[in-house]
C-alpha cells in the first residue's frame, strides 16, 4: 500500500503533466485560431484544482503546519492570478483565453510541483507563488518580438519613412510605445493579414488617433480589421495578435526546469554590481 508521501508525489506528478497536456493542446488551438473553447478551461480548472484539493487533504492528515503553509499559498495564488488575469484582460493585454489560462494555473500549481523538487528547478530561483514565476517567464518570451518590431521601425525611421504621419499630435511616449508593438502597413494589405489588430481609429476631427491599449470589449473581430483599415486609408498601424498561451506554456516549462528566469537575471546583475 502506498504511503502518504508516495501518494502526494504521484498526485503532484500527475497534476503537473495533466496541466502540461492542457496547456499544450490550448497552445495548438491558440496558434491556429487565436481561440480556446471555454469548456476546455473549465475541465482543466476542475480536474487540476481538484487534485490541488486532494494534495491539501493529504497534507492536512499528515502535517497541519505544512497544510497551513500550502493552504495560504494556494489562496494567495488563486486570488493573485484572478486579479492579474482580470486586470490584463480589461487592459487589453490578455485575451479571454489567456486570462483563463492564468486562472487555471492559480488553482493547479500554486506552488512548485513537489514531484520535481528534489532535482529541479536547476537554478533553485523561484517566487513562492509559482504561477507568478510562470507569468514572468511568459512575459520575457515576448521580448524578442518587441525588439524585432523596435529594430524594424527604427530602421524605417532612419531611412526616412514617415511612420507618424497623421499622428503628429500624439505624445512622444505613445509614439515610443508604438515602435515596440506595431507595424505600419498599407491599409489595403491588412485584409490579407490573418491575425492583427488596428492601433488607429478615426478621430472626431476626421483625422487619425492611436488606440494602443483597448479593453477586451473593444477588440474588433479579426474579420472586421481589414474593412476598418480600408476606411482609414493610406498606411495604418497594426499589432500582431500573439498566441500568448504558447508563451505561457513556454513559461511553465522554463519555470519547471530552470526556475524564474527574469528574477535570476536581476539577481545576477545585482551580484555583478555589488562592490
Amino acid at each position: 500500500m502506498l504511503g502518504l508521501n508516495s501518494l502526494f508525489t504521484i498526485t503532484s506528478l500527475f497534476k503537473a503533466l495533466l496541466l502540461m497536456f492542457f496547456l499544450g493542446f490550448s497552445s495548438w488551438s491558440d496558434w491556429r485560431t487565436r481561440e480556446v473553447d471555454d469548456r476546455f478551461w473549465l475541465i482543466c480548472g476542475v480536474l487540476c484544482g481538484g487534485l490541488t484539493g486532494y494534495e491539501l487533504y493529504l497534507l492536512y492528515i499528515t502535517s497541519f503546519e505544512a497544510f497551513t503553509s500550502m493552504a495560504t499559498l494556494t489562496a494567495a495564488s488563486t486570488v493573485l492570478c484572478f486579479l492579474f488575469g482580470l486586470s490584463f484582460f480589461y487592459a487589453g493585454l490578455f485575451g479571454g483565453a489567456d486570462a483563463k489560462a492564468l486562472w487555471c494555473l492559480g488553482v493547479s500549481v500554486p506552488v512548485y510541483p513537489y514531484a520535481f523538487s528534489n532535482l529541479l528547478p536547476l537554478t533553485r530561483v523561484l517566487l513562492p507563488v509559482f504561477p507568478l514565476t510562470v507569468l514572468l517567464n511568459a512575459l520575457i518570451t515576448v521580448i524578442p518580438v518587441s525588439l524585432y518590431l523596435a529594430l524594424r521601425n527604427t530602421w524605417l525611421l532612419i531611412k526616412g519613412k514617415p511612420l507618424f504621419k497623421g499622428l503628429e499630435s500624439e505624445s512622444w511616449l505613445r509614439k515610443l510605445a508604438l515602435l515596440f508593438i506595431g507595424l505600419k502597413v498599407p491599409a489595403s494589405s491588412v485584409k490579407s493579414m490573418k491575425y492583427v489588430f488596428l492601433l488607429e481609429r478615426r478621430s472626431p476631427n476626421g483625422g487619425k488617433s492611436l488606440k494602443i491599449f483597448t479593453s477586451s470589449s473593444e477588440n474588433t473581430d479579426f474579420n472586421e480589421v481589414g474593412r476598418l483599415a480600408e476606411q482609414l486609408g493610406g498606411d495604418v498601424w497594426v499589432t500582431p495578435a500573439l498566441p500568448l498561451i504558447v508563451n505561457i506554456t513556454i513559461g511553465y516549462l522554463l519555470a519547471l526546469i530552470v526556475g524564474d528566469v527574469p528574477l535570476l537575471i536581476v539577481l545576477r546583475v545585482l551580484q555583478l554590481l555589488r562592490p
